[in-house]
């Protein structure tokens, strides 16, 4: 490619007039023929660039669709639980008279920021809260011909369980709860033609070089990029060690049962250690649902397995 920089297609929001000496279609007017709360739709008088072997401009006429605020657009959710399976809702949707199974999206309100939108579509299709920042994946444009949005896809660490039941609006019926599955399960889905939603599509293309084995999240930070690895740091330190933003005391029971069955020495120091920090009393009980991050299993002082 040259000197040119990488394309990152839709980061970039920013957009400039079409201009016939360019190649490019020309709007002359614009007048607005809808518009409600989500949705507006325009209707352009334009000007066509110039056919090959003629210098004649054409004119005519160009429908554009805008469902939500152009300053924002819309949002589709890689919601991604610590045991790394992802969330997939089951939705009715009334142009095609189909219920699709695919990742939770929606619009943002206008004024509303994306990461606010993320976290609101987030309850209201799936009843589960946010564990960190959402990790910004890029844009997908779903329809270049009449749709003028281009929604963010943001990755976002979720509790490992519902905290409430989804409370879909009326005009966007959910059937059931969500799905967990791995990104091995999304991915063949996908490729078999069972998922035939574009905007869940085009969001596994974005995952698929941050599922190197098709099971457990681990991020590429060259595919990311230097602009978005400061906001994608609570989600990689969550991806590096998921007990640690865990609520669930279980999961604290589990992993010291595991490894006191082992019965080695070495767990019996660090069951001593934890004692010690007030993660446990002396007979094994959880105190505290938060374990130290150099005690998590992976880290330099861990035990060794």
């Amino acid at each position: 490619m040259g000197n040119r920089e990488r394309s990152r297609p839709g980061h970039d929001r920013a957009r400039r007039a079409g201009l016939t000496s360019r190649g490019e279609i020309e709007r002359l007017s614009s007048r607005e023929i809808y518009q409600d709360e989500r949705n507006s739709v325009r209707l352009d008088q334009v000007r066509y660039p110039a056919h090959r072997g003629s210098s004649e401009l054409g004119t005519g006429q160009r429908l554009v669709v805008t469902y939500s605020d152009p300053a924002h657009d819309g949002v589709v959710l890689v919601a991604l639980r610590p045991d790394h399976k992802i969330l997939l809702v089951e939705q009715y949707r009334y142009a095609v008279s189909q219920w699709m199974c695919e990742l939770p999206r929606g619009y943002a309100a206008r004024g509303e920021p994306a990461v606010d939108a993320a976290i609101r579509q987030l309850g209201e299709e799936t009843g589960y809260e946010p564990l960190g920042l959402p990790v910004h994946l890029g844009r997908v444009v779903p329809d270049s011909s009449k749709v003028s949005d281009a929604p963010h896809i943001l990755l976002v660490p979720v509790k490992m369980r519902p905290t409430q039941l989804p409370s879909p609006k009326c005009d966007e019926p959910i059937r059931g709860t969500p799905q967990a599955v791995t990104f091995r399960d999304l991915y063949a889905r996908c490729t078999t033609g069972e998922i035939c939603d574009g905007f869940t599509l085009a969001a596994v293309i974005r995952l698929h070089p941050h599922f190197p084995n098709g099971e457990r999240f681990e991020p590429d930070h060259q595919i990311l990029g230097k602009p978005y690895l400061a906001e994608a740091e609570a989600a990689f330190a969550w991806a590096e060690a998921p007990l640690a933003t865990q609520d669930d005391t279980g999961h604290w029971e589990r992993w010291l049962s595991e490894q006191v069955d082992r019965g080695t020495a070495a767990v019996q120091a660090r069951t001593r250690q934890m004692e010690a920090l007030g993660v446990i009393d002396a007979r094994g009980n959880v105190l505290s649902e938060v374990l130290p991050r150099d005690m998590l299993p992976g880290s330099k002082s861990s035990v060794a397995t």
